[in-house]
């Protein structure tokens, strides 16, 4: 196994204040870790995808202890689109902006209706620009 060390570093200082902040994230269960570096379009692509089992390409669920998606991108952005169990969230990411989870887990609802909180496994996770060819970066690791 092998620990990864995740920390964040956020630095302002407004109005004279210093209002930085540093958070440090460790698990010293990782037993593998993958990156990626591609391209995209305008047309939406799949990016990562969730199963019961590992294959290729294919992530098990309950297995993803950090997942970091990055807009590598300068200019233009990107749109996440979150699947799973018949459900869906969208997330604009900006240029230069990055989307974290901690699990393969996720639950969306209809506004229109009462909300119950129960998450389920993410199946699949798509990605496509704006406009242009923006690159992301993924690291994902458990």
């Amino acid at each position: 196994m092998a620990v990864l060390k995740v920390t964040i570093t956020e630095e302002l200082v407004l109005n004279g204040s210093d209002l930085g902040t540093q958070n440090v994230f460790t698990d010293s269960s990782i037993t593998f870790a993958d990156r990626r570096v591609m391209a995209l379009s305008t047309s939406s692509r799949s990016v990562i995808l969730f199963d019961s089992q590992q294959a290729a390409g294919t992530y098990a669920d309950d297995t993803i202890e950090y997942l970091r998606i990055t807009n590598l991108d300068t200019t233009n952005a990107v749109v996440l689109d979150i699947r799973g169990s018949g459900e869906q969230y969208f997330v604009d990411l900006e240029p230069e902006c990055s989307f974290l989870l901690s699990n393969s887990e996720m639950d969306a609802n209809d506004a229109t209706t009462a909300q119950v909180f129960t998450t389920s496994n993410i199946d699949s996770i798509h990605a496509k620009a704006k406009a242009g060819t923006p690159n992301i970066e993924y690291f994902i690791a458990g």
